[in-house]
């Protein structure tokens, strides 16, 4: 059946018949109904009035044999703009349903795909603790210390449900909040994020972990480190565990940044090539937080480490800065992400602080990794 045949059907269903409408309501001469239309004219006395049957066409004057025949010749001959008025009301209410309705679809998907991106986006531990540890440096240092620092970023401490694992999705968080911190870099930042991901950050709504796994899945189908995926996917299943709570490498943050156009570098100190390996970790950080280049942007250092019999990627960290007192001794600044450092939003935050500068778990380590970020790089966009 034609659409057109449907609506005349709906048509006839609802009004009985197509009808001409007369210029005023008429009474009937033989009661007093009110009839509005020629053919609801008719038809009214035609049946509840018979002995005065109408079958003379009031429109055209064509006699007919009976008045049934009537109301059928005004129904074909005489309705068409009625007809038409009516087919075109139907169609526009019809119309207007379906817009509405599209409408109301559109910003129900609309609510619920904001509604997913909350999900996948979160607000700093703690915001600006860089700022915080200045301060209290500041009312703690001795005269002889000197002290350099990164420029400045938030802090994402790890979460229950992936404290085990997120480590370095975390540390790859605060680096990323450096980045939004800086005015050169962020607005690169944002874009970037929004045209790989359809999703709009800012500082206080930053890609949370799963978000950073999806991306570095999307880095990898981007034809960026095949191989890490490779590796990841077969450790997974050899030990029946998702591939996203595996940690990320440092290689892995590398993907990350080259995905979003941003130029990550990172070195390796390994004791195995050189004993010392901890005390060249440390003058690398000193050289970098010295800024002998005087560099508007300073990169937070992401600093990983683990022992030789460890097969997972090692703990990551941040170095925010080091210490250099008067002998020249180099002690880093570093935050980690499974600690807690919320005391430093206090007046007592010197305990707090004492973590940060006394990282003792950093101490004995076969192998060190040190990244930083060296800015947009238009090539690997």
């Amino acid at each position: 059946m034609k659409f057109d045949s449907i609506i005349i059907f709906l048509i006839i269903a609802t009004y009985g018949s197509y009808y001409v409408v007369l210029p005023c309501p008429r009474e009937c001469p033989y009661c007093d109904v009110e009839i509005s239309s020629t053919y609801h004219y008719i038809l009214h006395v035609n049946n509840a009035h018979s002995d005065n049957e109408i079958s003379t066409c009031p429109e055209c004057h064509e006699k007919f044999e009976a008045g049934s025949v009537l109301e059928l010749h005004i129904i074909q001959n005489h309705a068409e703009n009625d007809k038409l008025e009516l087919i075109k009301q139907i169609e526009y209410d019809h119309m207007v349903s379906v817009m509405t309705q599209i409408q109301i679809n559109k910003e129900a998907e609309q609510l619920q795909k904001e509604e997913i991106n909350n999900k996948m986006l979160e607000s700093p531990t703690i915001e600006n603790i860089t700022e915080l540890i200045l301060s209290h440096l500041i009312n703690n240092i001795a005269e002889e210390k000197h002290v350099y620092l990164a420029s400045s970023m938030d802090f994402y401490g790890s979460a229950r449900e992936d404290i085990k694992y997120g480590c370095s999705y975390r540390c790859m968080q605060m680096l990323l909040s450096s980045i939004m911190l800086n005015v050169d870099f962020k607005t690169h930042l944002t874009s970037m994020w929004i045209n790989l991901h359809k999703m709009s950050i800012s500082r206080t709504r930053m890609p949370n972990v799963s978000m950073l796994w999806r991306h570095l899945e999307e880095c990898w189908n981007m034809g960026i480190d095949p191989n890490g995926k490779k590796e990841t996917y077969d450790t997974s299943e050899s030990k029946n565990k998702s591939p996203n709570k595996l940690g990320a490498s440092i290689d892995d943050v590398n993907s990350v940044f080259l995905g979003l156009g941003i130029k990550f570098e990172y070195k390796l100190f390994d004791r195995n090539t050189n004993r010392n390996n901890y005390q060249e970790m440390l003058n690398w950080l000193y050289l970098h937080f010295i800024n002998i280049n005087n560099l508007k942007y300073i990169s937070p250092v992401y600093l990983s480490f683990k022992k030789s019999n460890e097969k997972k990627p090692g703990h990551a960290t941040i170095a925010i800065g080091v210490e250099v007192d008067k002998n020249n001794t180099i002690i880093p600044l570093v935050l980690c992400p499974n600690e807690n450092y919320t005391k430093l939003q206090t007046k007592h935050g010197e305990k707090a602080l004492k973590y940060i500068r006394s990282p003792s778990f950093l101490r004995k380590r076969t192998l060190y990794r040190v990244g930083i970020i060296m800015g947009i790089d238009a090539t690997l966009i």
